[in-house]
């Protein structure tokens, strides 16, 4: 992976990470983490562990046009343009108790320097 600018990340180069992560997810069978993981993880290791598949819509699954921007450096505040990993955390926990766990995941389509979008996704 080419390292990353000095300054500020451009477009050009959050591109080239989702590219890289698209040929990697390919490649290692990657796929969305669903509800129940993301939950069990964050309760566990409280780290938010969601897959980088950069734009891999892996067999069996369905991107949603639900995207979600969260913000990778733990030190977010609520009220923030991008939402905090507990409140993603608290957002997947909602979910699980409405939805089929096996059903629906994320997963990370790009990143930045301090937030990441993470996209919804269903098992067709």
């Amino acid at each position: 992976m080419n390292r990353a600018p000095s300054t500020n990340w451009n477009y050009k180069y959050i591109r080239l990470l989702a590219d890289e992560a698209t040929e990697r997810a390919k490649i290692s069978n990657l796929r969305p983490a669903t509800l129940t993981e993301i939950v069990r993880n964050f309760k566990a290791h409280r780290r938010f562990n969601i897959p980088f598949v950069g734009d891999h819509i892996p067999d069996g699954w369905e991107q949603l046009e639900e995207a979600i921007f969260v913000d990778t450096t733990g030190c977010g505040k609520p009220g923030d343009p991008a939402i905090t990993q507990f409140e993603f955390f608290i957002r997947a926990t909602e979910l699980l108790k409405e939805a089929d766990t096996n059903d629906y995941g994320y997963a990370v389509i790009e990143v930045g320097q301090v937030q990441a979008l993470v996209v919804a996704y269903r098992k067709t």
